[in-house]
């Protein structure tokens, strides 16, 4: 037998509040956005992991309401045919948009100024940076090389702390 109009909407408020319920309102929440992502499942598992703003470091709150430390989304409206996300940062940083990562990679940027792309990212709390590439693909290379290098450096040092 169906449902009435006020089982249905005891059945929605009560499945909103369950992981599930949450992680599908989510996803429609980033598609209304424009928010595009290869693998919705894995970036929202990061989605959750991230406690500090990728840009200023604040620690970051999931808030009812939006405040400055809101953890939002932040994403490149200019990108409409592949991933476009750019950082998981602050409402404040978010709404600011000084972001310069136009390339549509994570972790790679153009500094218009000086016309060089660069690599920043953030990994428990130590910032690594690399200026002064002259292409876009320099900076993505130097940043595969880097993901290898960290990740066996970190697999290296699993048994005892480096």
């Amino acid at each position: 037998m169906p449902m009435t109009k006020e089982e249905r909407a005891i059945y929605d408020k009560e499945y909103s509040q369950t992981p599930e319920g949450k992680k599908s309102r989510k996803k429609a929440d980033w598609k209304r956005q424009g928010i595009i992502i290869k693998n919705f499942d894995e970036f929202y598992e990061i989605f959750l992991s991230i406690t500090q703003c990728q840009i200023c470091q604040k620690e970051l709150t999931v808030d009812r309401y939006t405040t400055h430390s809101t953890k939002s989304v932040d994403h490149d409206h200019n990108i409409n045919d592949g991933e476009n996300v750019r950082y998981i940062c602050c409402n404040a940083c978010n709404a600011n948009d000084k972001s310069t990562n136009t390339s549509g990679e994570p972790n790679i940027y153009y500094h218009k100024r000086d016309n060089k792309w660069f690599f920043r990212i953030t990994i428990k709390g130590k910032t690594y940076y690399s200026p002064n590439f002259k292409t876009k693909e320099e900076s993505i290379d130097y940043k595969n090389h880097f993901v290898v290098d960290k990740v066996n450096t970190t697999a290296d040092c699993a048994p005892n702390p480096c």
